[in-house]
C-alpha cells in the first residue's frame, strides 16, 4: 500500500474533523491521491541524479501525504509547515521522526524556515480571504506580497514565498485552483513566468470532493525559461492529450 493510500485510510479524520466553515476559511481539503502521486512522480523525476539528499518543503503540510509519498520514493530531508495545530499533529503521527513538522505561519512577516530548498511541493490553501480577512490583515498581506493584487487568494503569496526559499534550479510542484490560469490573477502568473521554467500544466476538473472549483497542477524549475522552451500542457488531464506550447506565448499574454 502506498504512503498516500495509507494516509487516506489512517488519517482521513483530517480535514473532515474540522467544522465545514473552518475548512472553507482555511482552504483545508484532502488532496486526492492521484494528484499527490502525479506531482511526486514529476518532482522526483526532475530531482533524479542531483547527488545529495534534497531538502524538501511542504508549506501547507496538512496530513503529510506529499512528504510521505516523497519519503517512499527517495532519501530526502523533509520539512512541513502548517498554521493549524490539528494537521500538524496528524502529519507528525504519519511521518514520525522522518520529517520536521512545524506549526507556523508560512506567510508571516519572516519565513518560518531557512532555505534554500531543492523542492517545494504541496497543496496551498485557496480562496476564503476576501470573506475571512479583516481590512488590517488584507493591508498587511498586500504590503508583503506583490502577488496579492486584485482579488485576494492565498495561493499567490504561497507561490511568491516559495520562490524566495527555493534554490536556483529547484523544483516547484503545486496543486492550484485553475482560476490561476484565468484573467483575475495576472500578478501571480507574471511572477511564475518571470521566475520559472514551466515544465507542466495539467487541468484536473473538479478533483476535490465538496469543492466547487476546478483544480490544476503546476510543475516548474526555478530558472529563467529559454526562448525556445515549450510547456507540456494537459488540458484534459493526465490521461488526455498532451500539447506543447512555447512559454514565450504565455509570457506575451499573462
Amino acid at each position: 500500500m502506498s504512503a498516500v493510500n495509507r494516509l487516506a485510510s489512517n488519517s482521513s479524520s483530517y480535514p473532515e474533523s474540522l467544522p465545514r466553515e473552518r475548512r472553507r476559511a482555511r482552504g483545508a481539503f484532502y488532496t486526492p491521491s492521484i494528484l499527490v502521486e502525479h506531482l511526486v512522480r514529476a518532482a522526483c523525476r526532475l530531482l533524479a541524479g542531483r547527488g545529495d539528499a534534497p531538502r524538501v518543503l511542504d508549506p501547507a503540510v496538512g496530513d503529510g501525504a506529499f512528504l510521505s509519498a516523497i519519503r517512499d520514493r527517495i532519501s530526502a530531508h523533509l520539512t512541513g509547515i502548517d498554521i493549524d495545530p490539528l494537521p500538524v499533529r496528524h502529519a507528525r503521527a504519519a511521518l514520525g521522526g522522518d520529517a520536521s513538522i512545524l506549526c507556523a505561519d508560512f506567510l508571516g512577516e519572516t519565513p518560518p524556515v531557512i532555505g534554500p530548498f531543492d523542492l517545494i511541493i504541496g497543496n496551498p490553501p485557496w480562496g476564503g480571504w476576501n470573506r475571512t480577512l479583516d481590512a488590517e490583515a488584507k493591508k498587511a498581506i498586500r504590503s508583503r506580497f506583490k502577488t496579492a493584487r486584485g482579488l485576494l487568494d492565498p495561493f499567490g503569496p504561497f507561490i511568491e514565498r516559495s520562490t524566495s526559499l527555493l534554490a536556483e534550479g529547484g523544483v516547484l510542484a503545486l496543486v492550484l485552483p485553475d482560476h490561476f490560469l484565468l484573467k483575475n490573477y495576472p500578478a501571480a502568473r507574471r511572477h511564475v513566468l518571470d521566475h520559472y521554467q514551466i515544465e507542466e500544466l495539467a487541468r484536473w476538473g473538479m478533483a476535490f470532493s465538496g469543492v466547487n472549483l476546478d483544480a490544476c497542477t503546476l510543475v516548474a524549475i526555478r530558472k529563467r525559461a529559454g526562448v525556445r522552451h515549450r510547456v507540456r500542457c494537459l488540458p484534459d488531464g493526465p490521461r488526455g492529450r498532451a500539447i506543447r506550447i512555447p512559454q514565450s506565448r504565455f509570457a506575451a499574454r499573462p
